[in-house]
Formats: C-alpha cells, sequence, structure tokens
C-alpha cells in the first residue's frame, strides 16, 4: 500500500496508519505529520503499522488500590505519588497515567508528579482534587504500545497497596530498579 488515508466513520474518529517500511516517500510525509500521528497514537484514536508490524495499546503497569492521602485544588494539576512507589509501578515523572476512583466511579487523565519517597503519598492535585477526597481508593494504570505479535506474553507491573499505601503485593514483569538492587545486596 503505497498511500496515505484517513478514514473516518460517523460515530468515531479512528485513524489507521499504514507506512510500508521501504517507501521513502510515505515516510517523508510520517516525518514531516510526526506530531499529528503522535498525538493520534497516543490519545488511543488509531493503530499504526510498520511494514508488517502492528503496535497494539496494552497496560503497561497500575498501582492497585491506593488512598487518597491529601487534595491541593489551587496546585497546578496533576497527582503526585510517592516516588519509591511510583518507580516500583515503573511511572515516569509527568508520565500520563488514567485513574479509577473505586469509592465514587470517578474515572480521569492526568499526569504524574513525584513526592518525597517513603511517605505513602497519593495526593489529588489542581481539578482532580474535585474527583475524590481523602480515603478513597484508586486504581492508577499507564499504558504502552507493543507489537501485536508481543501481546500474548505481556504482564503488567501490578502493586497491590494495602490502606496506608504499603506494598501487599508485586505481580507482572517487574525487574528491580537500582535502589532495590542495592537493599538486597549483603553488606
Amino acid at each position: 500500500m503505497n498511500s496515505w488515508s484517513v478514514p473516518s466513520p460517523p460515530s468515531a474518529l479512528n485513524v489507521q496508519l499504514h507506512i510500508p517500511r521501504d517507501d521513502k516517500v510515505v515516510s517523508n510525509i510520517v516525518q514531516r505529520n510526526a506530531g499529528f500521528c503522535f498525538f493520534l497514537l497516543t490519545w488511543g484514536l488509531g493503530s499504526f503499522t510498520l511494514g508488517d508490524m502492528r503496535l497494539i495499546n496494552m497496560l503497561k503497569s497500575k498501582l492497585h488500590r491506593a488512598t487518597v492521602t491529601g487534595a491541593s485544588l489551587h496546585y497546578e494539576g496533576s497527582l503526585s505519588i510517592s516516588e519509591d512507589l511510583a518507580r516500583r509501578a515503573r511511572f515516569h515523572q509527568y508520565e500520563r497515567i488514567l485513574v479509577g476512583n473505586i469509592n465514587n466511579g470517578e474515572r480521569f487523565e492526568t499526569y504524574v508528579i513525584f513526592a518525597e519517597a517513603g511517605k505513602g503519598i497519593i495526593e489529588l492535585n489542581g481539578a482532580t482534587a474535585h474527583l475524590g477526597k481523602v480515603g478513597d481508593r484508586l486504581t492508577i494504570m499507564t499504558y504502552t504500545q507493543i507489537p501485536e505479535e508481543d501481546g500474548e506474553n505481556h504482564r503488567p507491573v501490578v502493586l497491590l497497596l494495602d490502606e496506608k499505601n504499603k506494598m501487599v503485593s508485586l505481580t507482572g514483569h517487574a525487574r528491580p530498579d537500582a535502589s532495590e538492587i542495592h537493599e538486597q545486596s549483603p553488606a
């Protein structure tokens, strides 16, 4: 296929982008429009095919049953998460997250800001402060794109937390970061 097409069904935007690996013309079009393509892909509005490789959106990691410890309505926005919890869940600072409030059913998107490590902080900031209260339990999720053929073997990192935001269990393809390796090293 040597064409660029953006089909738009009447009920929803669904963009499919196919880039033949050997077609320099189409590759140049994509490079010049990379921002638009990135927007479509990261907001889940389409699929991406490079040659015969199709990428799919999958859960990368989540904090399950995190307890809200604070809310700051006049902060600029985001969700503050203790750095140690965020890193164990493989979250990156400023990474886009989807949050589900188990208590009231609210779902919202925002981004991660690291808070002080070791304190169990989960704080709703800005407009998100209206979507929960101290004591509410949250599921905080990140997503990634992987080749479709890897989907069957993909296992997200899942941290189950108690009411004080202490880790109860860790499952999935978790690899320890440098601080966890150091903690386990013999003295």
